[in-house]
């Protein structure tokens, strides 16, 4: 199974701030999560990105779910490979900030696991339909794993990498979907995310950009892709 690749630190296009690590020469998470993880609600050790009034949720060795915002219109991200949930919150307070109910991650044991213990927390807070994001090996389990999650309405996959083999599959998710990769990237190659799309059931964007750049770099500097998925986000929830 190929694996996400290493990415330096990196400031990502007006309102990301992502330090990006996809991990590499592994092809598991560890098996006890990072000493952020919480032991089961916001009282517990936090991430130190989260602001007091954001929270944070977790049963190790699951995954620690950090969660803002509120209301029925949710998206969920997930990082990359070796990764936490400090990668994409910049992005998930944005949203948060536009009113929608937002969630990010820390891997945890076993990592399949690990979208749906944050959808089902988002959901348990009351969102109802629900956008996924994921870049690299994030994005990989976006793919495999929506159409056997509940509430789905888009998925947005950067880079991605089938690190995992989640189930139930990329046939099993006939709803909208982003495809974003480099035409460069080797990992995974054009030709991989190609059959991603013809897999797909349903309708998707495919889009190719120049270079190698990979998973959240992609979105450094690039304000025509940063606005492209605020808009797939925005035409699957609503405003």
């Amino acid at each position: 199974m190929p694996l996400g690749r290493a990415a330096g630190p990196t400031l990502v296009a007006a309102a990301l701030c992502l330090v990006s690590a996809c991990g590499g020469g592994s092809g598991t998470v560890a098996a006890t999560p990072s000493a952020s993880v919480a032991a089961s609600d916001d009282s517990a050790i936090r991430p130190d990105c989260l602001n007091d009034d954001e929270r944070s949720k977790g049963d190790p060795p699951g995954p620690l779910v950090a969660l803002m915002g509120s209301g029925p219109k949710g998206v969920v991200f997930a990082p990359q490979l070796g990764d936490d949930a400090c990668q994409w919150i910049e992005k998930a307070r944005e949203l948060a900030g536009k009113g929608y109910h937002t969630a990010t991650f820390s891997w945890g044991d076993p990592a399949q696991d690990s979208l749906p213990a944050a959808v089902a927390r988002l959901r348990a807070e009351g969102a109802t339909k629900i956008v996924l994001v994921g870049a690299s090996a994030g994005g990989g389990v976006v793919l495999q794993e929506a159409g056997g999650l509940e509430g789905v309405a888009g998925v947005v996959a950067l880079s991605p990498v089938d690190v995992y083999g989640g189930m139930p599959g990329l046939a099993a998710y006939k709803g909208p979907l982003l495809l974003v990769t480099a035409e460069d990237d080797t990992n995974p190659p054009l030709q991989m995310v190609k059959q991603y799309a013809d897999q797909h059931p349903g309708s998707e964007q495919f889009i190719k950009i120049p270079g190698n750049a990979h998973g959240v770099v992609l979105l450094a500097g690039d304000e025509k892709l940063n606005a492209t998925i605020d808009a797939f986000i925005t035409g699957n929830l609503g405003p």
